[in-house]
């Protein structure tokens, strides 16, 4: 499965960084890296759409209301524009996958775009994140 992020919300893409995990964090969360002397919480793409576990292989920096988060993923595979009209509401037994807003097709892959407000919903509070 692919998936989709608004292009304004990505701040950068980098090689992964080291991560620190804490305790009682949600279950999407990897734990905090340090990206430019900022502490930002790692949230885990694989985990949050129930696949199994890889070692990311990118970083995607997130811009985001209020805090930057970073998503760890496997690969950016590339950069391209969807017109509005090709998604769809997701139907109703993939609407449990907490972070899909909106489905979609190409070539006969599947894309899912990514709820940001609902994946930012998952993170615990900012001062709980520590790097």
């Amino acid at each position: 499965m692919r998936c989709a992020l608004p292009l304004l919300q990505v701040r950068e893409v980098m090689r992964p960084l080291p991560v620190k995990a804490a305790s009682g964090l949600a279950p999407g969360v990897l734990g905090a890296t340090v990206v430019r002397g900022v502490p930002l919480p790692v949230i885990s793409l694989t985990r949050l759409l129930h696949q199994p576990e890889e070692q990311p292989r990118r970083f995607v920096v997130l811009r985001t209301p209020g805090r930057d988060c970073v998503l760890a993923v496997d690969a950016i595979h590339s950069i391209d524009r969807m017109p509005a009209e090709t998604w769809q509401q997701l139907p109703n037994l993939l609407r449990r996958v907490e972070s899909a807003e909106q489905i979609s097709t190409e070539d006969q892959d599947l894309i899912v775009s990514l709820s940001m407000a609902r994946i930012l919903a998952e993170l615990p509070p900012p001062e709980v994140v520590q790097a």
